[in-house]
């Protein structure tokens, strides 16, 4: 599974992390672009560090911060599936909610281990564990207290921080998995949505580098007609290149082989 996910996710950061720098370096009047050796280092192994541009701890492609969080979690994970073989999750999740408490400020990793966002692994621990069950003969009123009481949990987790954002994308999340079984998924709109959403890492990735490109050639003074134009730009370009990578990097056939 760690393989899996590393084979899948490392690719296509590697991929736009490069396009970036290029991008970058043909639009010099336009974006306050820096990177050194170290910092492409540092981000291609997913090692927190100081973006030499100085927005902060940022990789040079600023949208992998999260991917930071993610591999953190997914090599946490791997060890307690070899250490913890009859509950690895279970201990992931606890060591998650605590890491934050225990943790210095001065230690490795401190950016990722002090953060209250190991709280939302934690609770899609749960909720994957919730939605598991619910595919099995349980009554209705167990797994709706249990969404309740995770709903309570993760607020309580959160409230102190101010980050309530969390709380509403639980809320999203919890309520998609609940209507999912409601969608025609056959049908062509359905469908299409599918689709965007297999390719929804690759877009991820992508729109950074595309607003560095579409925004070289956009005039400095913005109409109401450059905006519909860089507005569609942007869109067109974001969907191409994710179409791109989609296909021929997350779904490459040479890459398919090697997964485990």
């Amino acid at each position: 599974m760690f393989l899996s996910r590393i084979q899948r996710i490392v690719p296509v950061y590697w991929f736009y992390t490069g396009l970036a720098i290029i991008v970058a370096h043909f639009c010099k009047h336009t974006i306050d672009y820096i990177w050194t050796y170290n910092s492409l280092l540092q981000s291609l192994l997913f090692i927190p560090h100081k973006n030499p541009t100085g927005l902060g701890v940022f990789p040079l492609l600023t949208v992998g911060w999260t991917l930071n969080f993610e591999m953190f979690f997914y090599s946490m994970l791997a060890l307690n599936i070899v250490l913890f073989k009859r509950c690895p999750f279970a201990v992931t999740a606890i060591i998650l909610v605590l890491m934050p408490i225990i943790w210095s400020k001065d230690w490795f990793l401190a950016s990722i281990c002090t953060s209250s966002k190991l709280n939302e692994f934690s609770l899609g621990i749960l909720l994957g564990y919730l939605y598991s069950k619910a595919q099995q003969p349980v009554g209705r009123k167990f797994l709706s207290m249990a969404a309740i009481a995770s709903l309570l949990l993760f607020i309580a987790l959160n409230w102190a921080s101010q980050d309530h954002i969390n709380t509403y994308a639980l809320l999203l999340v919890m309520v998609s998995l609940w209507l999912e079984r409601l969608v025609n998924w056959q049908h062509w709109f359905c469908n299409s949505l599918l689709t965007l959403g297999d390719m929804s890492y690759s877009i991820y990735l992508a729109h950074t580098v595309v607003i560095f490109g579409v925004n070289n050639f956009m005039p400095q003074r913005f109409t109401t007609a450059v905006e519909v134009v860089f507005l569609l730009s942007l869109t067109l370009g974001i969907y191409l290149i994710s179409l791109f990578s989609y296909h021929f990097i997350e779904r490459s056939k040479l890459l398919h082989h090697l997964r485990p």
